[in-house]
């Protein structure tokens, strides 16, 4: 079962369940109790309201457990219209005594099937130790019960006689005291039940989103923001719901059905066949009408991931969308995935909405089958039943028959939820089986400050059955500035991203100081690690904050973190301008979603800014001015030169102007390293790299 791989969720949690379900049965048993307490009431109406009023014979005499049948004749009252006669019995003619009764003819062979030779010997005695074994542990307290039950009979027959409108009102406050006890009951018990589901939604999000983080790069590049966002909330938000209602409605529906099949089998047995042969045909209903839906809710998920993917993309990528006017495009596109969903969405709302009157049609029919029956019984033509239901005892099965059919309806609607949440627990349990690729060895040693650097060897990459980088072997000493350059696609970003472990190589390693980084934590690697990309991430919050991300600054004071901030943005070339930012907020200003209030240039040098923080012992440039505009490249290029001079960096450019002063570089070309050097021997060789330089000479030219 899918959903038993979700309970350890709510173990933590197992008191407030089981206070929860504990209220539930005592909310099911004081529902039954309520309606089963109106039946004093209902006599005592139905006896007033009769021929002979409070007057009528019998009506002092009606009984919790044997109310007197109307029109029948007690045979110790006298007649009303008798003359008063004498306690003295009136001598009975011999012509006219009473005939001795007639005993049915008795079988010759009466002895040989009497009941108990029917039964087993064996079998009997079994039975005669059981009722032994009962009236020893239960007979002190039936014994008690039956005692306490004679008193509250005898108390209400004279009360009925006496003040009838009296014994209503004592009814009606125990009946207001019972559905205030139910209440409370069940306030508490759905309370209980929302803090559960809501911490159980909660620890499922968190464990997604932890997996989803776990994960290497290369998963993020086969699975769109918004297909992520719908499994954590969507997905989970439903399991949240389905379990909520499956165990508060699938526990207290059951419970309810159990008390309200006690008190209506008490009341009349013959009436409950009746309404037993329907069920068959309310559990087939249900079975069908979830097949259906399963179906068409497994499509609806998949089309919803992607409407959700599309829909994030169109939105983060708004200014392409805005600046080639595609507008039109792309409302287009999201009514085509609308359009499809809704043939999806209806289809399941066809047989959602199907089965509530189908169900209700079915109860009615049932309804109908017991009001017939129990109208036969008490117009006195039910043959051997009549007698065995008064008008107060039918009045309260039909109230219950209503209150019977309630929780069926309730647990048909779960079961076709339920459906939706096995799609949904489908979909979680494959996010939470995620197993990331990229794994710390568990005798990780800790990376310690870099002595000589790093060093790729023979490192190769495949992805998708697309070779990406083919027998690399390249290093980086320390303290020195190194280049790659090459043509778009030649494999330059993955160099970048082996080394900060974002997925590992396919063949080969990389090393630093001689150990591989496969036996090095991941998270001191990465301390050690400031990177700045070609496109500039900004979170929406302040500027200090931004600076701040992901740095290790749990020890310091806040006037130390502030120094900090300010140095770095100061190396950065920053400091200038955020002074200045929405009217001197300076540090505290909000930058925007994606740093959207700042201008290219500005967020590229709060990036930069941000990975000085770090005091990383390697940086690394990935194409970080390429898409800034000619001044702002120029302050972005003043600033990381500034800091190449002192700095173990790994730069990613085709900018001659930034490579020129690099100690080596390194050329890529389809994957492999085909040249290495610095800028004037690789000049003097004419190779691959002064092809680059004549191209980016002679673009700059004609501009």
């Amino acid at each position: 079962m899918i959903f038993a791989r979700f309970l350890h969720y709510l173990r933590p949690y197992r008191a407030r369940i089981a206070l929860s379900i504990a209220a539930m049965v005592l909310v099911g048993f004081l529902g039954a109790a309520n309606i089963l307490i109106m039946i004093p009431a209902l006599r005592v109406i139905l006896s007033e309201a009769g021929p002979g009023g409070a007057g009528t014979p019998g009506a002092a005499d009606t009984t919790l457990s044997a109310p007197a049948i109307p029109g029948a004749v007690d045979p110790a009252a006298p007649a009303p219209d008798s003359p008063a006669v004498d306690s003295q019995p009136l001598p009975v003619p011999e012509s006219v005594a009473p005939a001795a009764p007639v005993s049915p003819p008795v079988p010759a062979d009466a002895d040989e099937i009497s009941s108990s030779d029917m039964i087993p010997e064996r079998v009997r005695q079994v039975g005669e130790r059981a009722r032994d074994f009962g009236e020893r542990v239960f007979g002190p307290a039936i014994a008690a019960f039956q005692e306490r039950r004679a008193e509250v009979e005898t108390w209400y027959r004279r009360k009925a006689a006496s003040d009838p409108f009296g014994l209503l009102l004592v009814i009606a406050l125990v009946l207001v005291s019972v559905t205030a006890i139910k209440a409370a009951l069940d306030y508490i018990s759905k309370l209980n039940l929302a803090y559960v589901f809501y911490q159980f939604t909660l620890g499922i999000q968190q464990d997604i989103f932890a997996r989803i983080l776990e994960q290497d790069f290369l998963f993020f590049l086969d699975h769109s923001p918004g297909y992520l966002m719908s499994r954590i909330k969507s997905d989970v938000n439903t399991i949240r719901s389905v379990l909520n209602r499956v165990l508060h409605s699938g526990i207290k529906q059951p419970i309810n059905l159990v008390f309200y099949s006690a008190a209506l089998v008490w009341l009349s047995p013959q009436l409950t066949l009746v309404m037993v042969f329907v069920l068959p045909v309310v559990g087939y209903l249900i079975y069908s009408f979830s097949r259906t839906l399963r179906k068409n809710v497994a499509l609806q998920k998949e089309q919803s991931d992607e409407l959700a993917g599309f829909t994030t993309e169109a939105l983060y990528n708004f200014r392409l969308v805005k600046t080639f006017g595609t507008e039109e495009r792309e409302i287009e596109k999201f009514v085509q995935r609308r359009r499809s969903m809704f043939r999806v969405i209806m289809a399941k709302r066809i047989a959602k909405f199907a089965s509530g009157p189908v169900m209700e049609m079915v109860g009615t029919l049932g309804a109908c089958g017991v009001l017939l029956l129990g109208g036969y019984i008490i117009i006195g033509e039910g043959g051997w039943m009549r007698g065995s239901l008064d008008p107060a005892e039918f009045f309260a099965y039909l109230f219950l028959l209503t209150r019977f059919y309630r929780p069926i309806r309730g647990l048909s609607k779960t079961m076709i939820q339920y459906q939706t949440a096995l799609i949904s627990g489908e979909r979680v349990l494959e996010m939470l089986a995620l197993e990331p690729h990229v794994v710390e060895a568990r005798d990780a040693k800790p990376l310690r400050e870099m002595a000589e650097g790093v060093e790729f060897r023979d490192v190769s990459l495949r992805y998708n059955e697309k070779q990406i980088l083919d027998g690399v072997t390249l290093s980086i000493p320390r303290g020195k500035f190194v280049a790659l350059v090459g043509h778009a696609g030649s494999g330059k970003t993955s160099v970048a991203n082996l080394l900060a472990r974002l997925f590992d190589p396919s063949e080969g390693g990389i090393f630093i100081d001689g150990v591989d980084l496969r036996d090095t934590r991941t998270a001191d690697l990465r301390a050690a690690l400031g990177i700045v990309t070609q496109q500039t991430i900004l979170f929406d919050d302040t500027v200090a904050k931004n600076i701040t991300y992901g740095a290790r600054l749990g020890e310091l004071g806040k006037d130390e973190v502030r120094e900090r901030v300010v140095a770095a943005a100061r190396d950065a070339d920053a400091d200038g301008f955020i002074g200045e930012l929405d009217g001197g907020r300076g540090y505290e200003t909000m930058v925007g979603p994606g740093g959207a209030k700042l201008s290219g240039g500005q967020a590229q040098r709060i990036a930069i800014a941000r990975a000085l923080l770090r005091r990383p012992q390697i940086m690394i440039f990935d194409e970080a001015t390429s898409a800034l505009d000619p001044v702002s490249q120029g302050q972005v290029q003043e600033a990381m030169l500034r800091i190449l001079k002192h700095s173990t960096a790994l730069v990613i450019s085709h900018r001659l102007s930034t490579i020129r002063e690099a100690d080596l570089i390194y050329v890529l070309g389809e994957g492999r390293v085909v040249e290495q050097g610095t800028h004037d021997e690789l000049m003097e060789r004419r190779g691959e790299y002064f092809q680059f330089v004549m191209s980016e000479q002679h673009e700059a030219g004609a501009a």
